[in-house]
């Protein structure tokens, strides 16, 4: 038998303009820093995510260091997916990955789904600054426009595959 959802999620899709300040800011500046302010330029969809911890914290959470509540603004290109993570009171942490280059997998079908209902996507591959191996959960919410950046994303992902 699963687990209760851990975070109750509420996404809109938004762009630069309109997503919280300082996540739009912490991704143009990541596009300054690599020299990929251009990419900005064709951005296809975004989205906010706000996710709060339901119920108490338990040892894996705490051990695991997961916040309470965490704010996540995410922009798609035909090749890129940037987003910027922002928990509770802390500075964002951005991300990007070229989509060719990296496996998204819809969160409802993997096999975690059977165990802790949540919505969103992996993304696999070499990630971060040091491009090591990995793998990170996005979460979206299970609502019209989680759904919609969501479904984009996979389009997406699969023509940057051909």
């Amino acid at each position: 038998m699963g687990e209760k959802a851990r975070y109750a999620r509420s996404s809109r899709s938004c762009d630069l303009l309109r997503m919280t300040p300082a996540l739009a800011e912490a991704i143009r500046v990541w596009a300054d820093d690599r020299g990929q302010t251009s990419l900005l330029a064709e951005v296809t969809a975004g989205c906010e995510t706000r996710s709060e911890l339901v119920g108490r914290r338990g040892l894996m959470m705490r051990m695991m260091r997961m916040p309470e509540r965490t704010l996540l603004g995410a922009v798609l290109t035909p090749a890129w997916l940037v987003w910027a993570v922002r928990p509770e009171d802390e500075e964002p942490t951005v991300l990007g990955v070229r989509l060719a280059a990296v496996e998204i997998t819809d969160y409802a079908r993997s096999r975690a789904a059977g165990l802790v209902p949540d919505a969103g996507v992996y993304v696999a591959g070499l990630l971060g600054p040091s491009m090591q191996p990995g793998t990170i959960f996005v979460g979206l919410a299970d609502d019209p426009d989680g759904r919609a950046f969501k479904e984009r994303l996979l389009q997406a992902w699969r023509a940057a595959q051909s």
